[in-house]
């Protein structure tokens, strides 16, 4: 509705009121079947019509006094309604959208073809946006106005079901004249990568790494190491000679196990210190309904002094690593514990991930000794074998922790 159409409306009520105040009470009700009318079909009669109302009702009202003459002025009316009310078609609207400057422009009004936009912030990002408006249905095309001034000229774009078929027959058909260009040093920068990748698992590089980061422990981080194992430079030697970080020693057990061997295990890998030495459960004990069986189990385990109640004072522990994964049974065939198994080569894509996943680890040789023995014992059978000198280093070291 504009500002014309609301001033006329407030005009014509002004007199009905009038109207009123001047007639008798007689006269009310006619008079509010004509204001009935005037309001229903205000927005169907073209303004020249609706000014000619006004006069009718104004004579009417203003000149005569009787209701016979109200009640001719008001047939009067309903005829030029519905002689001019028919001719009348209803603009049909369709909601399109156009482009606007910025995303701080909002419709200010439309006049026919011509949009006129006001920005709602002093500062907005300078980027094209869009904005949904109702128009005339025969509008193909508006002239965009910001702020007062002409911006340019738009086709209206209709978004429909019709529209989205079109625009992806036309996304597909530029699919097919579409050539990426092909990469002249794929086949080069493929080949670099890999021979990186190859020399950064290989166990020259992994030695090297070794040392640098015993390096930095014994430089930098040395007082950082300390404070982690207690301040004890005695602790911190049992730490020296370990696998190299490719190298993996798995403990299989369960809580069908002796406690006590068990707890040896716990002893050994803490004088070890190795952080690529791990005790594996295949599942929690009693099923994963309970948590506190599984606390319990790798509770009486850990704690130096088995007496030592966890949950009413703070225990010694020993440092041993525990894992709970299946995969990794299932990657070595595990069939019974305790068994202990030496991979001599795990190269590892995500260390958030499960070593036991096949496509996660690659994993070259390895080596499995069943049996209730000590991990010295197991350990000193597999260097017999396979002369590992980081198996030798790990035997040097539990033996000057044992005796």
């Amino acid at each position: 509705m504009t500002f014309a159409d609301a001033s006329l409306r407030r005009y014509g009520s002004n007199i009905i009121t009038e109207c009123i105040l001047q007639n008798r009470l007689e006269t009310l009700p006619v008079i509010q079947s004509a204001e009935a009318a005037w309001y229903g079909d205000m927005q169907r009669i073209p303004l020249i019509l609706q000014v000619a109302m006004q006069v009718i009702i104004s004579y009417g009202c203003f000149l005569e006094k009787g209701l016979a003459v109200h009640f001719k002025i008001f047939i009067i009316f309903i005829i030029l309604v519905v002689l001019f009310g028919e001719g009348v078609t209803y603009a049909e609207l369709k909601k399109a959208y156009i482009e606007t400057p910025s995303p701080c422009y909002r419709v200010e009004k439309i006049d026919h073809t011509k949009v006129y936009l006001k920005s709602t912030a002093e500062v907005c990002i300078q980027t094209i946006s869009k904005i949904q408006i109702e128009i005339d249905k025969s509008v193909k095309i508006v002239y965009v106005f910001t702020d007062g001034k002409f911006w340019k000229e738009q086709t209206l774009t209709e978004f429909n079901l019709d529209s989205i078929n079109e625009y992806m027959e036309r996304v597909d058909d530029l699919k097919k004249d579409l050539k990426v260009p092909e990469n002249l040093h794929k086949k080069e920068g493929q080949e670099i990568a890999e021979k990186t990748y190859q020399y950064y698992l290989s166990k020259e590089f992994q030695k090297k790494l070794q040392t640098e980061t015993e390096r930095l422990k014994d430089g930098i981080f040395k007082n950082a190491v300390k404070e982690y194992y207690s301040g004890s430079s005695k602790e911190i030697g049992k730490t020296k000679g370990k696998l190299l970080p490719t190298e993996r020693i798995y403990i299989f057990i369960s809580s069908s196990i002796p406690i006590q061997t068990l707890r040896n295990y716990a002893l050994a890998l803490d004088r070890l210190g190795d952080p690529n030495i791990v005790m594996v459960m295949r599942g929690f004990v009693d099923g994963m309904k309970h948590i506190k069986p599984t606390i319990k189990f790798v509770g009486g385990i850990l704690r130096k002094d088995p007496s030592c109640d966890m949950t009413k004072q703070k225990c010694e522990t020993f440092r041993a690593d525990f894992q709970i994964d299946p995969l990794l049974f299932r990657r070595y065939q595990i069939a019974k514990v305790p068994s202990v198994v030496y991979a001599a080569d795990v190269n590892v894509v995500d260390v958030q991930m499960s070593e036991g996943l096949e496509g996660n680890a690659v994993v070259s040789d390895y080596y499995v000794l069943y049996g209730d023995a000590s991990l010295e014992y197991v350990l000193d059978t597999m260097h017999k074998e396979i002369k590992s000198k980081s198996i030798e280093r790990l035997l040097t070291t539990l033996k000057k922790g044992f005796y």
